[in-house]
């Protein structure tokens, strides 16, 4: 098969629909640049509907369970704007380099689409846990080892270890 990109290009133009999506991230991708391992991140998704009809935000695939999408309404007339703030868990995020992403789904009339969106950030952990997240059923006596790791130049002085529930020793 031959391919004519003037061919591809008319029908491109021809055809919005074709052509791209309608509901536009201003900067789908974001470099947040190096983030402390522990507390929540966050970054702001700044979109705006550019078609001619409504917009309802359907889904938001995420691509881990670090993540946590805020949307304050799904339905966006022509020309509105909105913003999806992202959370991005970064405990237990493992040093170094890390990208995040997440899927947009969106129905403009009854066609679904999808705009994809990239968070990238490089991990500095100055205190570790491990692991970070303990969840367990048991029915008879469990030894669970956790171990912290302090990377930080002065040392750490532990003064108190509590657990949440009183069946549980430390």
């Amino acid at each position: 098969m031959i391919c004519r990109p003037w061919l591809i290009l008319g029908v491109v133009l021809i055809s919005p629909a074709l052509a791209s999506a309608q509901l536009r991230f201003s900067l789908p991708t974001a470099d947040l640049g190096e983030l402390r391992g522990g507390p929540v991140a966050q970054h702001p998704f700044e979109f705006t509907n550019n078609a001619s009809v409504p917009i309802e935000i359907v889904d938001i695939r995420l691509g881990c369970g670090c993540l946590h999408p805020i949307l304050q309404q799904r339905m966006f007339q022509p020309g509105a704007k909105g913003t999806l703030l992202m959370h991005i868990r970064t405990l237990g995020q493992s040093e170094g380099p890390r990208t995040w992403q997440a899927h947009v789904q969106y129905k403009q009339g009854e066609q679904l689409h999808e705009v994809g969106l990239i968070i990238a950030a490089k991990i500095r952990n100055e205190v570790t846990i491990e692991p970070s997240i303990i969840a367990m059923t048991v029915e008879t006596t469990l030894l669970q080892e956790v171990t912290f790791t302090d990377h930080r130049p002065l040392p750490t002085k532990v003064v108190a270890v509590l657990a949440s529930s009183p069946a549980i020793r430390v």
